[in-house]
C-alpha cells in the first residue's frame, strides 16, 4: 500500500510521471542531433542569388537610343568561394533539354570563369539585337518545337566547380519577348 504522498501524489503515480522525463530528454537529444546536422550540412553548401532579365544601357554614346540586353546577375550570399565555371540553360520537366551559354567578356559583362567572395557579384550581358535579334535566335534554336506551358520551365543555370548549380527563372518581359520571337517565326 503507497502510503506516501507528496502534492497529493502517490509513489505509483509519481513513477508514470517520471517515466515520461526520459522521453522528454530523448526527444529533446534526438532533436538537437537532427539541427545540429542540419546546421554543419547547410554552412557547408555555396548559396547564392541569380536572377536574369532584360535591362536597357544608358550611356552617352546612344544619344536617347538605349540599346536592350538579357542581363544575367549573381550574388554569393553564402560565406563560401563560388567559382562559377559555365552559364547554360535547361528546359522541359521530365523530357528536358540543355544549352550552354556563350558570354564573351566586354566592358560591362564579366568572362567566365569568374570566382566570387561573400558579398560579391557578377554580371553577364547578352547584346539583345546585335548580329540580328537574339530573342528570334533563341527561340529557332532552343526553343523550337517548345509550347507555351514547356517555355515556362525555361531556366538560367549556373554551374559551379564543385558541383553545384544555381538555377533562375527569366523575368516575365523576357519570356514574353521570347514567345513572341517564336511565334513570329511560326507566322513566316
Amino acid at each position: 500500500m503507497d502510503s506516501v504522498t507528496f502534492l497529493g501524489l502517490s509513489g505509483t503515480e509519481w513513477s508514470v510521471i517520471n517515466s515520461f522525463a526520459n522521453w522528454v530528454a530523448a526527444i529533446g537529444t534526438v532533436s538537437a542531433v537532427i539541427v545540429s546536422l542540419y546546421l554543419a550540412l547547410n554552412a557547408s553548401r555555396p548559396k547564392a542569388k541569380l536572377s536574369i532579365g532584360i535591362r536597357d544601357i544608358i550611356d552617352l554614346e546612344h544619344n536617347g537610343d538605349y540599346p536592350e540586353i538579357v542581363s544575367i546577375k549573381m550574388v554569393n550570399t553564402g560565406e563560401r568561394l563560388i567559382h562559377i565555371t559555365n552559364l547554360g540553360w535547361k528546359l522541359g520537366v521530365f523530357n528536358k533539354r540543355f544549352a550552354v551559354q556563350v558570354i564573351n567578356g566586354t566592358r560591362v559583362s564579366q568572362g567566365i570563369p569568374v570566382s566570387l567572395e561573400y558579398g560579391n557579384e557578377a554580371n553577364w550581358d547578352i547584346p539583345a539585337h546585335a548580329q540580328g535579334d537574339w530573342y528570334k535566335y533563341f527561340s529557332q534554336g532552343f526553343l523550337r518545337r517548345a509550347g507555351r506551358w514547356r517555355i515556362r520551365s525555361l531556366r538560367i543555370v549556373a554551374h559551379t566547380s564543385t558541383g553545384h548549380k544555381f538555377s533562375a527563372k527569366p523575368e516575365n518581359e523576357l519570356l514574353k519577348k521570347l514567345v513572341d520571337a517564336g511565334k513570329k517565326e511560326n507566322e513566316s
